[in-house]
């Protein structure tokens, strides 16, 4: 039998992808949050470029004479600098707004990555006698190709106007399995508000993302309405709102407060 047709396996473990997911969601709102801070706290370009050199590069004295290779560095430091610089004093110009933005489709797409690993968990866990989760599973390659192209479809398939694409993807391809009730707080109902948030959030990361920003509908997030043909604007109120509601509906996969046998 040829080498190149044998059955290839992986090993996987379901509790670990669930785990691994909600923490890939976290360094992202930190990623985010690490960003405004960074943005918040920048002076001017030679103030970064020495704070860059006394954390990178100690040794380096620019009074001297410097070698080929540490004034290439200095060099690669102010164009970064400079940029940095151009880029902060748009984002401070247009009081935050670009970088709400950018936040908000970076919440968007950890939220759906995160959804969608959890759903391939759970799908996977089906088969296994009581849905159990902490076990090692081997399975053929070409079969988790075809979960993972499974959970991509669910998620791309087309609901009624009147069901929100998120929510009925989570309670499909997620409370409606098994493996749900290894979580308990799973059985919880999330409220209305947090799911019509979700909902909205994620129509403006699409027009941010497919309409240049520009409203097609009226809507409502939270307290806040946006309006046909208006450009979107965001702020610190959104970002908090966005960030505080995915984190609540994901709160059920945060085994760092769970004590649970899975």
């Amino acid at each position: 039998m040829n080498t190149n047709d044998k059955v290839q396996f992986e090993q996987v473990s379901l509790e670990f992808i669930i785990e691994n997911s909600y923490k890939n969601f976290e360094k992202s709102i930190s990623s985010v949050k690490t960003k405004i801070f960074l943005i918040n706290g920048f002076v001017d370009k030679d103030s970064a470029i020495k704070a860059a050199l006394k954390r990178r590069k100690p040794q380096i004295d620019r009074r001297k004479k410097l070698s080929d290779v540490d004034e290439n560095y200095i060099s690669l430091l102010d164009e970064y600098a400079a940029d940095a610089e151009e880029y902060i004093s748009w984002v401070r110009s247009e009081n935050g707004v670009p970088l709400y933005k950018d936040a908000l489709v970076s919440y968007c797409t950890a939220f759906e990555n995160c959804l969608k690993s959890i759903a391939l968990a759970f799908f996977l866990a089906e088969n296994e006698l009581d849905a159990n989760l902490s076990a090692q599973i081997i399975i053929p390659s070409e079969k988790l190709t075809r979960a993972r192209k499974e959970i991509t479809n669910q998620w791309d398939e087309r609901y009624p106007r009147d069901m929100p694409k998120v929510r009925n993807f989570f309670e499909l391809a997620i409370r409606g399995k098994k493996a749900a009730k290894k979580f308990p707080y799973l059985a919880k109902d999330i409220s209305e508000g947090d799911w019509e948030i979700c909902d909205g959030a994620f129509k403006l990361r699409n027009t941010l993302v497919h309409n240049l920003g520009v409203m097609k509908e009226q809507i409502t997030v939270g307290e806040h309405s946006f309006y046909l043909r208006d450009p979107i604007e965001l702020d610190k109120s959104h970002d908090a709102l966005v960030r505080n509601t995915f984190l609540n509906i994901l709160s059920p996969f945060d085994l760092n407060f769970l004590d649970l046998d899975l």
